[in-house]
């Protein structure tokens, strides 16, 4: 697992050099007409790291020798949590779990790994049926397994009327996934575009990274309305094109 996290962590160094060597697949992608099905690859190895993650991924790196048999990840909403318990899923064998629909626990046990017993549950702070993620958290910990546990704030914040469940959830050791810095965020960007199957060149990025809003999500939106203009106007990606977009950005938002 070592191995998969360095791997990723050469992502936010080379994926300039990745997006230019799509090759003629980008340069058809950005010229045609019409919308392209987004990729959106769920590994570590095209997960960005930055100062605002490396925690998050320094935790899951440590598995199997967690302290605690679960671990939950904190961070605001389109910081890479999906992506990380996706890929952790993926890599260790691992049971998905919605957080608004959790299994009755002889239906969770039954699909459960008996070798490798492994629950990642995304965006659990949206928890409906109590009881459910109780005896889910008491299976896996007699199981002898691990659970990944996302959320977008720390288990005090939530509303929480069951004690025994309460306690459980404040003993699970947290970590948090932080704003992203300018590195992390060029990163990111890119790979939007790269998911997009848009080629842009470094000029844009730059342009783009000064003038946008400092959070994943900002980057999520800014990507799909520059990829729409892009569609609309049958133009390719170009800095004017781009001002166009945070111009626009600006007038609705401010």
């Amino acid at each position: 697992m070592t191995d998969q996290f360095q791997k990723s962590h050469k992502t936010s160094q080379s994926s300039e050099g990745r997006e230019s060597s799509k090759g003629s697949r980008q340069k058809l992608a950005e010229q045609l007409p019409f919308d392209f099905p987004l990729l959106n690859s769920q590994s570590f190895d095209d997960f960005a790291i930055g100062e605002s993650n490396m925690g998050a991924v320094k935790h899951l790196n440590m598995w199997p020798n967690w302290q605690h048999h679960a671990l939950m990840i904190v961070g605001p909403g389109s910081c890479g949590k999906t992506h990380l318990v996706q890929s952790f899923k993926n890599l260790t064998g691992g049971q998905l779990l919605q957080a608004e629909n959790l299994p009755e626990i002889d239906v969770f046990l039954s699909g459960l790994n008996k070798d490798r017993p492994i629950a990642v549950i995304d965006n659990a702070d949206k928890i409906n049926d109590e009881a459910a993620l109780f005896h889910l958290f008491n299976a896996i910990k007699e199981a002898g397994g691990w659970l990944l546990l996302t959320a977008s704030k720390p288990p005090q914040q939530w509303d929480i009327a069951l004690p025994d469940l309460s306690s459980r959830l404040m003993a699970v050791p947290l970590v948090k996934i932080s704003p992203p810095d300018e590195g992390l965020l060029k990163a990111v960007l890119i790979k939007q575009f790269s998911d997009r199957q848009l080629l842009v060149n470094d000029a844009v990025v730059k342009f783009l990274i000064t003038r946008m809003e400092r959070s994943f999500e900002g980057v999520m939106k800014l990507v799909e309305q520059v990829d729409k203009s892009a569609l609309l106007k049958g133009k390719n990606i170009t800095v004017p094109l781009a001002r166009d977009v945070i111009k626009a950005f600006e007038e609705e938002y401010n």
